[in-house]
């Protein structure tokens, strides 16, 4: 399984260049792209997909090409064959998860202020007892139980229904999951999930602009 993922130093992508990643999107993913109002979540999405292309080109698959994705009307988007992924973004950094052994979820989310009992239906009693009031361990416990139904396919309505075990496993009615924290910057959470028990998660890779731009 790779992570791979992109901070940016306030980068402004070129207009040609943003036309050129549109276009390598399916329609109504380009389309879905277009319709973001902020200049910067518009750029941070495409940037997620390029790093699906270039990590997808770094496993040994040169022809790999965004258009051969289906975006099913429920459910996950699908790359033919055994290969899973997943994209996240959040602030300034963009991760994505790739993995040809089993299902993947990720997730990344700025540490903030926030009151955490707001969002008490989406915890379990034991949950809620752990992060208290604490904004920190809630994001924590937030991104182990969202890249879990990002890589189930459920949605947030699922979120309710994981259960997280010290960090480390989780339950929900598809079964079992597996959690790995990822370490990108201090003031982001992130977390990786997979149905795997003994997958072998690399170390996250940063990638440069540059590295997108040149493939």
């Amino acid at each position: 399984m790779w992570i791979l993922y992109y901070k940016s130093p306030n980068d402004d992508i070129d207009a040609t260049r943003i036309s050129q990643w549109q276009a390598q999107l399916p329609e109504q993913k380009r389309l879905a792209v277009q319709r973001r109002l902020r200049h910067d979540k518009r750029q941070l999405s495409l940037i997620g997909w390029q790093l699906l292309r270039y990590g997808m080109r770094q496993a040994g698959h040169s022809s790999f090409s965004l258009l051969q994705i289906a975006f099913p009307e429920h459910g996950k988007p699908q790359i033919p064959g055994d290969w899973d992924f997943n994209i996240s973004h959040s602030g300034d950094i963009v991760t994505c998860a790739i993995s040809q052994t089993g299902r993947i979820g990720i997730d990344v989310e700025r540490h903030r202020e926030l009151e955490p009992q707001r969002f008490k239906r989406y915890f379990s009693t034991d949950e809620l007892a752990w992060m208290g009031h604490d904004a920190k361990r809630f994001i924590q416990l937030w991104t182990q139980k969202e890249a879990i139904i990002k890589a189930s396919g459920v949605g947030l309505k699922g979120l309710s229904k994981v259960e997280t075990q010290h960090g480390r496993t989780a339950c929900d009615p598809q079964g079992d999951w597996f959690l790995h924290a990822l370490t990108l910057d201090p003031d982001y959470s992130a977390h990786v999930a997979t149905d795997i028990a003994n997958a072998c998660v690399t170390s996250p890779q940063r990638i440069e602009l540059q590295q997108l731009c040149d493939i």
